[in-house]
């Protein structure tokens, strides 16, 4: 409850609260009477407010010193004479705000949208929109929509299902029933149902890139029912689908800073070419560490995918190659030949400034030096030192 006043009111309650039950019987008696005065002049008009005035204080007074006959008497008399009158929440305050909605509002709940089939509510998720500037809103609704999700995996499905059946793609309802399936455990058979889902929904691919990508990084480096090995086909396949839709990206302009470069981390990891690329690395990790002694080499699907973001001159290509380098450590471990001859000479100032400069903005920030790495790099920092000397 947020509450708030007009002029001393609020200041001359407290100090009757708390000097009432110390006075004496004739200054209660004074007190008492003065409060049944009421105002010393009343508008037209306003006679009712003004009784109930004299309500108020008398019974703030009361609930100040609940054995105090002398008020006691006074508030069962004008209770009597007003028995309509009731105590306020906040006596004490002349302005009383309800309840504060903070963050999104929403025209459904959670649990009403999970109370009728999915189906159900399809119409109404295409067509709702708010019909005042304030209150719920679509983005509610799409937030409830996410918590719906991640209760109830079936009930989601069933909304995916009608809503592919229809071939309706309203972005909004596909992000949040993503972002539900993200934040959820899902068993084996529902990872590869949303995953085929949404590889032969092409339609999403673009718009939906950066939420399906956070699904698939995520999914695959749960230590509680991740994404299973038999669905690594159909990721291999979206991923690389996706990788096609933001790989031709051109880089955004931005205001230019006093800083000499960009932070290339934040950029990458908030975009949608960054979270594939972590996605990919990810898999890496989780394949090497299942495998343990018997690793071999990077697997040749996912060598190839890191080929193609070594070699494109694309934006997306650029932010990719950030992350790979600030998992060298990652890389050298997993293949370190390959690594040592396709990775560290993006650390190389001579061959190309800026890749250098992005290459070790990504070590710095994730990498780690250790002394099977040091004499492969040490020679690039040697470069990229003398090169700002």
């Amino acid at each position: 409850m947020c509450c708030t006043t007009l002029g001393l009111k609020h200041e001359v309650f407290a100090v009757l609260k708390a000097a009432y039950p110390q006075s004496s019987e004739d200054l209660r008696t004074a007190v008492i009477a003065r409060a049944n005065q009421g105002r010393a002049s009343i508008p037209e008009g306003a006679e009712r407010t003004a009784e109930y005035e004299k309500y108020n204080l008398i019974l703030w007074l009361h609930q100040s010193d609940p054995d105090c006959l002398i008020a006691q008497t006074a508030f069962s008399e004008i209770q009597g004479t007003h028995s309509d009158f009731g105590a306020r929440e906040h006596p004490d305050m002349d302005i009383e705000f309800g309840p504060v909605q903070m963050g999104l509002q929403s025209p459904l709940g959670p649990d009403e949208l999970l109370s009728k089939p999915a189906d159900e509510w399809i119409d109404f998720l295409l067509s709702y929109e708010p019909d005042r500037p304030f209150g719920p809103n679509r983005e509610g609704l799409t937030d409830a929509l996410t918590t719906a999700t991640m209760r109830n995996y079936q009930w989601s499905w069933q909304l995916a299902s009608g809503l592919k059946q229809r071939g309706a793609w309203r972005v909004d309802l596909w992000a949040a029933l993503v972002r539900g399936w993200t934040g959820s455990a899902l068993p084996d058979s529902a990872w590869h149902d949303a995953l085929t889902l949404l590889d032969s929904s092409e339609s999403l691919h673009e718009p939906l890139a950066n939420d399906i990508a956070n699904l698939l990084e995520d999914g695959i480096k749960k230590s509680v029912q991740p994404i299973p090995p038999s669905c690594f086909a159909v990721v291999r396949d979206l991923s690389t689908k996706l990788w096609t839709n933001v790989r031709t990206e051109i880089e955004t302009p931005r205001p230019m800073k006093k800083t000499s470069e960009p932070d290339w981390v934040m950029r990458a990891i908030n975009h949608p070419a960054g979270r594939l690329t972590l996605f990919w690395l990810s898999w890496l990790a989780r394949q090497r560490r299942e495998a343990a002694a018997n690793w071999k080499c990077i697997p040749t699907e996912l060598r190839s995918i890191f080929e193609s973001i070594l070699i494109s001159e694309t934006y997306a290509a650029e932010l990719g190659r950030v992350l790979l380098a600030s998992q060298l450590n990652l890389l050298f471990s997993a293949d370190e030949e390959w690594a040592k001859e396709r990775v560290l000479p993006l650390f190389d100032w001579d061959q190309d400034g800026k890749r250098a400069c992005q290459a070790f903005h990504g070590f710095l920030t994730w990498g780690r030096q250790t002394e099977e790495l040091l004499p492969y790099l040490l020679p690039y920092v040697r470069k990229d030192f003398l090169a700002h000397c």
